[in-house]
């Protein structure tokens, strides 16, 4: 706990807390084995979004109520994969509206798919719109959630998947594109 976490909620009275010892033994802590200052701070939300977590979802390692398109198809946040990919995030978010495959890459130009620096000079993700967006960067579950590793192996398994159909669509359209090249003669 940091010290200004520290002082916020243990030594500052407050007329709708009660006092907190610190590193006392609470119920959230003897339930889930973390105290709920501890576990908002290192989220960077507020011990309050904690427990409102327990109040919507049932278990405080539940961010969100599903998870987003792109977490559904790959197991990985739009962020981190495009971070992986070296592409924007919006260009991930257009792959999936359009392809439902994060991975596709159907273009005639010869760097297609292949990130390239930004005039700007600002890569996207140093970017404090980007860099700062903490809930944008966290999955739906967190790996403490019973049921996380499960369901991303599921998905690692469904993006493999995809990474293979995803080839399978640019030597299809390829094709295709030839086709009409040698019709065209």
């Amino acid at each position: 706990m940091s010290k200004e976490t520290f002082e916020r909620y243990t030594l500052t009275p407050h007329p709708d807390r009660v006092y907190i010892e610190p590193r006392s033994m609470t119920k959230f802590k003897a339930k889930w084995g973390i105290h709920a200052i501890d576990l908002a701070e290192r989220e960077q939300v507020s011990p309050d979004a904690i427990h409102m977590r327990i109040y919507k979802y049932g278990s405080p390692w539940q961010r969100r109520t599903k998870p987003t398109k792109c977490e559904e198809l790959t197991g990985i946040v739009s962020y981190q994969l495009a971070k992986i990919l070296d592409v924007h995030p919006i260009t991930v978010d257009d792959r999936i509206r359009e392809y439902n495959n994060p991975f596709v890459v159907l273009s005639n130009r010869s760097d297609a798919g292949i990130g390239r620096p930004p005039t700007s000079g600002v890569i996207w993700y140093k970017q404090p719109l980007f860099k700062d967006n903490i809930r944008a960067w966290k999955s739906w579950l967190a790996p403490e959630h019973p049921c996380h590793a499960e369901w991303k192996a599921k998905k690692t398994a469904n993006m493999e998947k995809l990474m293979t159909e995803a080839v399978i669509m640019k030597q299809d359209w390829l094709k295709a594109q030839e086709k009409v090249r040698k019709e065209q003669i």
